[in-house]
């Protein structure tokens, strides 16, 4: 959490590298370094996708997820 990890044995993870950290009450997660391989929502080697959790009510979570890839703006 509230930290970066740099690559430097040139292996992407399969499920790329993530990273955490809080945002008020919100639990930020951000992966970035997906395996070329692997695609996410049709996304390239520099995809990123950004994840937010919090609570929103005692039984309730409120959920968004954003992807984002400069290589595919169409």
């Amino acid at each position: 959490m509230n930290a970066r990890q740099p690559q430097t044995d040139g292996v992407r993870p399969w499920g790329g590298d993530s990273i955490g950290w809080w945002d008020g009450d919100t639990l930020v997660v951000e992966t970035t370094g997906y395996n070329p391989e692997q695609s996410v929502r049709g996304g390239g080697p520099n995809t990123k996708t950004r994840n937010g959790s919090r609570a929103s009510a005692p039984d309730r979570v409120h959920y968004a997820f954003r992807v984002e890839d400069p290589d595919n703006l169409g």
